[in-house]
C-alpha cells in the first residue's frame, strides 16, 4: 500500500486571536511559554467546538500569571532559590518538567 503525501501546509494557529506573551517579556520563560501556547493551539485544534467558542470569545486558560508560575516551579525544581528564580530554563530538562505537569 502506498503512502500518502504529507500535506503542503498545516494550521497550527486555528484562528487563535491572541496569543500572549505569557511573561516571556519579563522573565527568562521562553519554553513554558511555547508550552502553554501548544496546549492554546491544541485546543483550538477541531477536538472541541466549546473549547473554539471560548478561545474566539477571549477566555484564555494559559495566562500570564499561571505561565509564570510554572516558570517558577521549574526553577525550584532544579535548585533555584527564591521566591520567583529566573535563571531561564533548559530545553531538555524542560521537556522532562512538562511530561510531569501536562
Amino acid at each position: 500500500m502506498a503512502e500518502s503525501a504529507p500535506p503542503t501546509s498545516y494550521d497550527l494557529i486555528y484562528n487563535v486571536q491572541e496569543w500572549g506573551m505569557l511573561g516571556n517579556n519579563r522573565f527568562g520563560d521562553c519554553y513554558e511559554s511555547a508550552f502553554e501556547h501548544l496546549r492554546m493551539s491544541k485546543a483550538m485544534s477541531g477536538r472541541s467546538p466549546v473549547h473554539k467558542a471560548l478561545y474566539r470569545a477571549g477566555f484564555r486558560p494559559p495566562h500570564t500569571p499561571y505561565t509564570e508560575e510554572i516558570y517558577w516551579e521549574y526553577g525550584h525544581s532544579i535548585g533555584e532559590t527564591g521566591a520567583q528564580p529566573d535563571k531561564g530554563t533548559s530545553a531538555s530538562t524542560f521537556a522532562t518538567f512538562a511530561l510531569k505537569h501536562k
